[in-house]
C-alpha cells in the first residue's frame, strides 16, 4: 500500500516495488506489489502512451508464456473522446437546469 505525502510524492507502508521514479526527485511516481500485477499511479496520461502501454502488455503476455505483439498499437487521442461525449450530454441533458443549480 502507498500513500502520498504533501510534496505529491508516494511513500510505501510496507516493501513497494516501485515502477516509475520522479526525475525531479519526489519519490516514485508508480508503485507495484510484489507480484507486478497490481498498479498504482497517480501520473496523469501514464497510459496515453502507446509504446508504454504495447511495453505493459508484452510484459504481462511474457508472464503468461504469449508471444508479445508487435507493430502498430492502438490509436489513443483523448480529447476527441471527452469532446463527444461531452456532445452526447449536452444533447441528453437540461443543461439550463444544471445550470441554474450550480449558479452559474
Amino acid at each position: 500500500m502507498q500513500r502520498c505525502n504533501q510534496q505529491g510524492g508516494t511513500q510505501g507502508v510496507a516493501p513497494t516495488p516501485q515502477i516509475v521514479t520522479s526525475s525531479v526527485g519526489v519519490g516514485p511516481c508508480a508503485c507495484t506489489d510484489p507480484s507486478g500485477k497490481v498498479w498504482g499511479s497517480y501520473l496523469h496520461g501514464i497510459f496515453d502512451s502507446d509504446l508504454f502501454r504495447r511495453w505493459l502488455i508484452n510484459r504481462w503476455r511474457a508472464a503468461k508464456g504469449l508471444p508479445s505483439f508487435s507493430g502498430q498499437g492502438a490509436h489513443y487521442d483523448l480529447e476527441p473522446a471527452l469532446d463527444q461525449l461531452a456532445e452526447v450530454l449536452r444533447w441528453n441533458l437540461d443543461m439550463k437546469a444544471i445550470y441554474r443549480l450550480l449558479g452559474v
